[in-house]
């Protein structure tokens, strides 16, 4: 049995950036991941400058590039259809799409050349103490854990088994070509469209990339009586040309842990970081800024020792769960119908209220600021 100061089960964003910060710090630290990288991950794959310089911080300036599909500096507003409420354009580019396959090897290589040990197509089965067991019967024991294995993590079941599973979200979404899709028939509106008003609690997205776009629809399932296959069905065939039938096999499914939140995601010598703790944005459904920050913290309280579990536990109390209670308050009115016409109205009748959903979603100002300037008076 090999033992580590660290054991971090997840080789995604967070269990990369907790690898690579503890590895720097001279920790005997692996990642297991029961994928072999690269491999295919569902999402949206749109990142905003905020993540751009997190990575920055957290790999100590690594290039990001390499995983840059496309740049973008406008995105456009859609509502209940086909028709475009607005288009923002940014002075420069603050909008990203990637491709998760490599986005994610790119950052579980950097770790690795860390000194981060690497155990891939390996599935942690079970967790007593500080061991883990595999599906292949092996195991390693380690100081620390931290569970960074997405939305349906195992770390999580052993330590706070009761998810609350009416707020589970669903995102589905597809790869289309440019050629399937009407929504990009004007050349100069290639850019990140975001749709309003097709579902509850939720929205659609068309994400460009280099020569295909994303489609997908992501809401909490509860709020949306019509399957949700069906309501991204009803999509597809507002932005997609021609016969969609081609596209239904390819349809592709991921978990979204909306409202699932831990408190205190560290207890003793187990740590949750991303999805495995509910670290998604209520409003956008962002996760990835959120999964690196939390892996970052999550090594950075290991490395200060003493009580790494409250240490822990306050920085994301005061960096992520602040930011969501607000979120979690402007969801409920911004997604009530009346006031989401409202604010649709808005953004169609004056550009700067576009500019201020741009601006909250890439991290210029939090939700307070954007709801006192929405209900704010125009000149």
């Amino acid at each position: 049995m090999q033992n580590y100061d660290v054991a971090i089960i997840g080789g995604s964003c967070a269990g990369a950036a907790s690898g690579y910060t503890l590895a720097k710090a001279g920790r005997k630290t692996v990642i297991i991941d029961k994928a072999v990288f690269p491999r295919k991950k569902v999402c949206g794959g749109m990142i905003t400058e905020k993540t751009v310089a997190l990575l920055q911080q957290v790999y100590d300036h690594t290039p990001v590039e390499p995983v840059i599909d496309s740049a973008y500096a406008a995105y456009s507003i859609y509502y209940a259809g086909p028709e475009k409420i607005c288009t923002y354009t940014h002075p420069s580019n603050r909008l990203y799409s990637v491709d998760r396959a490599v986005f994610d090897n790119y950052f579980l290589q950097k770790a690795a050349a860390a000194g981060c040990d690497i155990i891939s197509g390996q599935k942690a089965v079970g967790i007593q103490g500080n061991t883990i067991t595999f599906s292949s019967g092996e195991m390693v024991r380690a100081g620390h854990i931290i569970g960074a294995d997405g939305a349906h993590s195992i770390v999580r079941r052993s330590l706070y088994p009761e998810i609350r599973k009416r707020h589970f979200a669903m995102g589905l979404e597809v790869d289309v070509g440019y050629e399937g899709l009407k929504c990009f028939d004007n050349g100069e509106d290639i850019c990140p469209q975001i749709y309003f008003g097709i579902m509850n609690s939720g929205y659609g997205w068309v994400f460009p990339r280099k020569d295909h776009a994303t489609v997908g629809i992501g809401g909490v399932l509860r709020f949306n009586k019509d399957n949700i296959r069906n309501l991204f069905i009803s999509f597809l065939k507002k932005v997609a040309r021609g016969s969609i039938d081609p596209l239904l096999s390819k349809i592709a499914g991921f978990p979204v842990p909306l409202h699932n939140y831990v408190k205190k995601p560290a207890r003793d010598n187990v740590f949750l970081a991303g999805d495995a703790a509910g670290f998604v944005e209520p409003v956008s459904g962002e996760g990835i800024y959120f999964a690196v920050l939390s892996g970052r913290f999550a090594a950075e309280s290991i490395i200060a020792g003493g009580n790494s579990a409250d240490k822990y536990n306050h920085l994301i109390q005061k960096h992520i769960h602040r930011l969501f209670k607000q979120a979690y308050f402007v969801k409920r009115i911004l997604f009530w119908p009346g006031v989401l016409s409202y604010t649709m109205s808005r953004m169609s009748k004056d550009i700067r209220y576009a500019k201020l959903y741009y601006d909250l979603i890439s991290g210029e100002i939090d939700y307070i600021q954007y709801t006192k300037n929405l209900m704010r008076k125009r000149k």
